[in-house]
């Protein structure tokens, strides 16, 4: 498929369909840490697609449940991936006060289901698909000279939507101006918004870009990842594996960053702002060596996350991704190496850690399928 045409299809930036893809059969470093892989297959009528772009997993009733965007049907489909079926499916307005465009990026937990559009609108909706509350982002408080994303045309950076049990949906915010002014790296905020079924209460949190960033420019991996488990508040960037992590004071309403896993420094090399054009952006991203986000396992108490490293031909053959586990400190454990069939888009089940295939490696179309690594310490 040509990439622009994805492009145009999806403004949002969730390419994952060119995601690099690495291979399952990795030996182990760590003794103490057992590995087992499976496959899972569920059934779809014509109606339901083989490959969702935009996906998330919740529980619920006892039960993990796979949520995936319909971009045909312009629908939430619900599939019961403990059991292997499909459940039901949430079609959206097209038309009227409560349409919504698309669902680009979106989150679903045991009570609600929110979606964001564009750098505007931010909807709550019940689990019959009844918009709730429709916010407009510079709405809210405290949110004057900010933006949801950079101001120009950006590439999706595979996050995954943070939306808690607690019904807190957590979000990067920037300065309303472009990458290449000298002020865009200045200051990051993390938006949290509370949703009660009623109503809405926000709140901003000042921190930091990397030193990095103050040295260098690295165009579209400059997105961080926001992830609210575990009872901490951590987020990364593409460029590196430090995870910082974002603690209140006890004696006051001020917080501090510590840096989690840290790494002084990266084998990702920076963008010349003098080749930020559109054919040079699309290629330092897709290319590039990149990390993910991490993803914390509340079943076994660890958190993973994804490392790609640099393409090394424009057929991708060389690509190579791993597979790294931490403690729930984020000590570093072990790593191993991916199958190239499996796409950077996982998320935590009781069975494991969950992947899609990538769309080449589909088996049949009468299927959505899986494939799960579970981890045990001894």
């Amino acid at each position: 498929m040509d990439r622009r045409l994805l492009i145009n299809r999806n403004p949002t930036g969730f390419l994952f369909i060119f995601v690099i893809l690495v291979s399952c059969s990795g030996t182990k470093t760590d003794s103490s840490i057992d590995y087992t892989y499976s496959e899972t297959s569920v059934p779809i009528n014509t109606s339901q697609l083989s490959l969702y772009y935009v996906t998330d997993f919740l529980q619920m009733d006892g039960k993990d449940v796979f949520v995936g965007y319909n971009h045909t049907t312009h629908a939430l489909d619900f599939f019961d991936f403990t059991n292997k079926k499909f459940l039901k499916s949430i079609a959206f307005q097209k038309e009227g006060p409560n349409a919504i465009p698309t669902a680009g990026s979106f989150a679903v937990n045991k009570d609600f289901i929110t979606i964001i559009y564009g750098n505007a609108f931010i909807y709550f909706l019940n689990h019959e698909g009844t918009v709730l509350k429709k916010i407009k982002f510079d709405q809210l408080e405290g949110m004057e000279g900010l933006s949801l994303s950079p101001l120009e045309l950006t590439y999706g950076n595979y996050s995954k939507l943070s939306f808690s049990d607690d019904n807190v949906l957590t979000l990067p915010v920037y300065k309303a101006v472009k990458r290449l002014n000298d002020d865009f790296y200045e200051q990051l905020y993390i938006l949290d918004i509370h949703f009660d079924g009623l109503n809405i209460a926000n709140t901003l949190i000042t921190c930091s870009f990397p030193s990095l960033f103050k040295d260098n420019f690295y165009g579209d991996l400059d997105l961080p990842y926001v992830d609210r488990s575990n009872g901490k508040l951590v987020y990364n960037f593409p460029i590196s594996s430090t995870v910082y992590q974002i603690a209140k004071n006890d004696d006051s309403s001020t917080h501090n960053v510590i840096e989690l896993n840290k790494t002084d420094d990266t084998d990702i090399p920076p963008l010349s702002k003098s080749s930020y054009s559109t054919g040079e952006r699309v290629n330092y991203f897709f290319n590039s060596p990149r990390y993910f986000y991490p993803i914390f396992d509340p079943y076994r108490e660890l958190y993973y996350m994804v490392r790609k490293n640099k393409t090394e031909s424009l057929q991708k053959k060389h690509e190579e991704s791993y597979l790294m586990i931490f403690n729930s400190e984020f000590e570093y454990l072990d790593s191993i190496k991916l199958s190239s069939k499996l796409t950077p888009i996982y998320d935590v089940t009781r069975e494991g850690l969950v992947f899609l295939y990538n769309q080449a490696n589909i088996k049949s179309e009468s299927y959505l399928s899986f494939y799960t690594i579970k981890v045990d310490q001894k």
